[in-house]
C-alpha cells in the first residue's frame, strides 16, 4: 500500500496524450461504458504423493463493467461464477469434490498515468464476499462454495514501456483478506468459526505486439498464504496450506469495429510448492474467450 501511495505522489493528475495501453491496462474513455464477458474451460491432471489420481474440469464465467469518470480513470466492478469438479481416484474409490457458486465481487478504481517514457497503471478497491465460506458434506458429493468468505482490500500496479514492435512491462498486486466466516455443513458435526489468513500476492511480466492482433504473452506468479477457521476452544475446523502457482498465458485482442473486441486465449499453469500440498505432479491447460464492448 505504501508503494502505491508513493508512486501516486509522483504525478498530480493523469496525462491525456502519451499513455501506452495494452491488454493489462485497458480503460474506457471519459463518459464511456465498458462491458466484458468471458468464459474459461478448465482441464487439469495430477497425482498426489499417495498415488491418488486427480482430474480437474469445469467452467469459469466472468463479467465486468467500468465507466470512464475522467481521462484515463474509471470506476467499476468485476464478478464471476465458478463450477469446478476435482475427481480423485485411488484405484478403489472415486470422490468428486465440487466448487460451485458466485465468486467475490470486486469493486475497483483504476487509472493510467503518463510518467514520460513508461505508463504507470494501478487499480485499488474492495472485494466483497457474497457469503460465508461453506463446506457441505450433506450432499452426494462434498461441495465448497466459491465465495472466499472474507472481504478484502486489493491493490495492483504496474509499468508499461512502449517500443515500435513490442510494448512490455511488469506488475505487482496484493490482496489483504479480512477476517470472515467458515461454515461446515454436516449431518453429524456442523460447525461455524472465524476464518483468518488467506491473503495473496501476484507478480507478472508481459509483452504485447503493436500490430493489429495485439498478441499478448504474460508470465504470472501467485502465492496465496495459509488460512484457517478456529473455534473458540482452539480447534481448527478448516485449514489450507500456502499455494504457489506459475501461469503462462497467451492471448490476442482482435478489433471487430470501434465498439467490439474479441480476446481468445490459452493458459498453462502448475503448482510450484507441490511438496507443501502433497502433490507429486499437476498440469492444467485452460482455454478462454472474452468479448469487450465499449460505447
Amino acid at each position: 500500500m505504501k508503494l502505491i501511495f508513493a508512486l501516486l505522489s509522483l504525478v498530480s493528475s493523469p496525462a491525456f496524450a502519451a499513455v501506452t495501453t495494452i491488454q493489462q491496462n485497458l480503460m474506457p474513455a471519459v463518459s464511456q461504458n465498458e462491458f466484458n464477458a468471458g468464459i474459461v474451460l478448465v482441464t487439469g491432471k495430477g497425482e498426489t504423493d499417495s498415488s491418488v489420481d486427480v482430474e480437474r474440469s469445469g467452467v469459469l464465467m466472468a463479467g465486468s463493467y467500468y465507466y470512464g469518470i475522467a481521462e484515463n480513470q474509471a470506476l467499476g466492478l468485476d464478478m464471476g461464477i465458478t463450477s469446478l469438479n476435482d475427481k480423485m481416484d485411488d484405484g478403489t474409490d472415486t470422490v468428486d469434490l465440487k466448487t460451485i457458486g458466485l465468486n467475490d465481487i470486486n469493486f475497483r478504481y483504476k487509472a493510467n498515468f503518463d510518467l514520460g517514457m513508461p505508463t504507470l497503471y494501478l487499480s485499488a478497491g474492495f472485494n466483497l464476499s457474497p457469503g460465508e465460506k461453506t463446506f457441505d458434506t450433506t450432499t452426494t458429493d462434498p461441495e465448497f462454495n466459491s465465495a472466499s468468505g472474507q472481504n478484502a482490500l486489493a491493490v495492483h500496479s504496474g509499468m508499461i514501456f512502449p517500443s515500435s514492435v513490442l510494448n512490455y512491462g511488469f506488475s505487482v498486486g496484493y490482496t489483504n483478506r479480512l477476517d470472515g466466516k467458515y461454515k461446515r455443513k454436516s449431518n453429524s458435526s456442523p460447525a461455524t468459526a472465524d476464518l483468518k489468513g488467506g491473503s495473496s500476492m501476484t507478480v507478472s511480466t508481459f509483452v504485447e505486439s503493436t500490430n493489429s492482433l495485439h498478441t499478448n504473452v504474460s508470465l504470472n506468479y501467485s502465492r496465496a498464504y495459509s488460512s484457517y477457521a478456529q473455534e473458540s476452544d482452539g480447534v481448527n475446523i478448516y485449514s489450507s496450506s500456502p499455494i504457489e502457482m506459475m501461469q503462462l498465458l497467451g492471448s490476442m485482442r482482435i478489433a471487430i469495429n470501434e465498439h467490439i473486441e474479441l480476446m481468445p486465449g490459452i493458459a498453462y499453469q502448475t503448482y510450484l510448492n507441490k511438496d507443501e500440498i502433497n502433490l507429486k505432479s499437476y498440469n492444467e491447460l485452460d482455454f478462454g474467450f472474452n468479448a469487450r464492448f465499449v460505447f
